[in-house]
């Protein structure tokens, strides 16, 4: 079965605030949430980003700065539930202040279900931080199944500027900030690529978070009438 994606929301907070809250979502039953959150705390280092809401537990994936700098988190978050609430999503920080909160949520279909709020269906991730480039780049570990699919979030320290998906991918969403100089972008393909990319119009530091989405099994094929009473047939001709 092929994975296949649906945007649920995007956005960004004001200015200097400790929290943030998305628009209202609708999560399918059974499918793979990921969230994406860019945030940069006002003092060093940045609180990890606390999730919650839609009746639903939000994991830790994967965790990146851009380059060398601990200010500047992005963060992707997974969770899935057999049924899923509709409402906001709560994006908090212990407490702190932060600069800007960016966030990206879409759901995959076709994925493996297993274990609990999603596990099943990451195959692995990985996040790198470059400084500074005008590429964001990650290698997975290891070469993915070839009915996996993709995903990245990519976040560049710059304003007034685009950030282009790498090959064959497929942009979601974007958010660009240029007080804050900052731009957040997410994408997907539906086939498994090692090396996830995303290229900005300017060089800086950037840092890009990639994951192998694994699919469900595929159905073991079920004989058909014909195949059965022929191999009925063969039954009776031997025992004759």
């Amino acid at each position: 079965m092929a994975v296949t994606q649906s945007s649920l929301t995007t956005g960004q907070s004001a200015s200097d605030v400790t929290s943030a809250t998305t628009a209202s979502i609708a999560p399918t039953s059974n499918r793979l949430v990921l969230l994406a959150v860019y945030h940069r705390g006002t003092s060093i280092p940045s609180n990890p980003a606390v999730i919650s809401g839609n009746g639903l537990i939000w994991v830790l994936v994967t965790t990146g700065n851009a380059g060398d700098s601990p200010a500047h988190l992005l963060e992707v978050f997974r969770a899935m539930g057999s049924a899923p609430s509709s409402g906001t999503v709560d994006i908090s920080f212990s407490g702190q202040t932060q600069h800007n909160i960016m966030w990206s949520i879409m759901e995959f279909d076709g994925i493996d279900t297993s274990g609990t709020n999603g596990s099943g269906a990451i195959a692995q991730s990985k996040s790198t931080g470059a400084f500074p480039s005008a590429t964001a780049s990650t290698t997975l570990d290891s070469a993915p199944a070839g009915t996996s699919a993709t995903y990245g979030a990519a976040q560049f320290n710059v304003g007034t500027s685009t950030t282009s998906p790498g090959t064959g991918f497929t942009e979601v969403h974007e958010q660009s900030s240029v007080g804050k100089l900052v731009d957040m972008e997410t994408e997907w393909r539906a086939d498994a690529v090692q090396t996830i990319s995303a290229t900005n119009t300017l060089s800086a530091n950037n840092s890009m978070s990639g994951i192998e989405i694994k699919a469900a099994a595929a159905a073991a094929a079920v004989p058909g009438h014909g195949a059965l009473l022929s191999g009925i047939r063969n039954q009776v001709i031997q025992r004759v």
